[in-house]
């Protein structure tokens, strides 16, 4: 075996030590922060299910087990600061997400040669239904933007961030992660640089959007701080801020529906393909690195799947001869 650690160390410590090890060796790679923090999040998941378990002997057995723990007993919450609304059990999409990252944890120990085998690395990936985007209506996005009162601070913000979400399709960390340099008001271009793939990209926005930008900054421009969305005290605004702030508007507002971040930029998406955008430019837009991330977006709402049937079906464009299918008929009846 060309296992390294030789010293005794408790099980506890074999997990801060693979971590360790692991973001080490993954630091000068220039992996995103979101990046580097989704392998904390799996060391934490990996430390809580095998316990006392050292990291550095699980097998593909093991491997296994785990999978089927984190599809069927998963305990989380869907308000994690609270611990309210308790599920159990991670979606499919999420479950891939820690099998990806263990996989690259243990290909990493394999390769700095602190273990042999990868015992994840024939575990599938579990299959998908084809998972509905969560979006909202306009009607509710109407209802929250008109029901803001632009007056307070907090609450045009809000409007200010909704608009620029809306309008750019960006991630909240990225909209929150904008500097005054990152936005070109002259060609009303907006230049994403910390993304979740570490990607830089550039979106255009709308004039009602420069409009609300301009007049925003203006307000803040007594903070000497070069972030574009503020807290009250002048301090970069947290995503996390941001997303328990919404949750109150909604409330306050009586949406049934409760908005998160993300179902802006599904709704936006979605609302692109649907008024005739091109998936590969929606792709660019989205900074996704596959293709096939983005087609997720191309399911459309049952209305607009009769609206077009109506339209554009095969036998409402056929001519028929009225008297000879009359015709046919008469002679069917003798």
């Amino acid at each position: 075996m060309s296992r390294k650690l030789i010293k005794q160390r408790s099980l506890n410590d074999s997990y801060t030590e693979a971590e360790e090890i692991v973001i080490s060796a993954k630091s000068v790679m220039n992996l995103s922060e979101a990046t580097m923090t989704s392998y904390h999040k799996a060391f934490v998941s990996m430390r809580k299910y095998f316990n006392d378990k050292d990291i550095f002997t699980i097998t593909k057995s093991d491997a296994e087990d785990y999978v089927r723990y984190l599809l069927y007993d998963y305990k989380h919450y869907t308000d994690r600061k609270n611990k309210k609304g308790s599920k159990i059990g991670l979606a499919p999409s999420s479950v891939n997400t820690y099998i990806r990252l263990s996989k690259a944890i243990f290909n990493t120990l394999v390769e700095c040669e602190y273990i042999d085998n990868n015992p994840f690395k024939h575990i599938s990936l579990v299959k998908k239904q084809n998972e509905r985007v969560k979006t909202v209506s306009k009607e509710d996005i109407n209802k929250l933007l008109n029901g803001l009162e632009k007056n307070y601070y907090t609450e045009f913000r809000a409007y200010v961030i909704i608009h620029v979400l809306l309008d750019t399709m960006g991630r909240i960390g990225e909209v929150l992660e904008l500097t005054k340099d990152d936005i070109d008001f002259d060609n009303q271009i907006i230049y994403f640089s910390k993304t979740k793939n570490n990607n830089y990209r550039y979106v255009n926005f709308s004039v009602k959007t420069k409009r609300l930008l301009k007049e925003y900054i203006d307000i803040t421009s007594e903070f000497d701080n070069e972030y574009v969305f503020l807290n009250s005290y002048g301090k970069k605004l947290r995503p996390d801020s941001f997303r328990k702030t919404l949750k109150e508007f909604s409330r306050k507002l009586e949406i049934n529906k409760e908005f998160s971040c993300h179902t802006f930029r599904h709704t936006a998406a979605t609302e692109f393909l649907a008024n005739g955008g091109s998936v590969r430019v929606l792709q660019k837009i989205l900074g996704h690195s596959r293709i096939t991330t983005t087609e997720i977006y191309t399911h459309v709402n049952e209305e607009l799947i009769k609206k077009q049937h109506n339209q554009y079906n095969a036998v409402d464009s056929l001519i028929y001869s009225k008297k000879s299918i009359s015709s046919m008929r008469r002679n069917k009846r003798k």
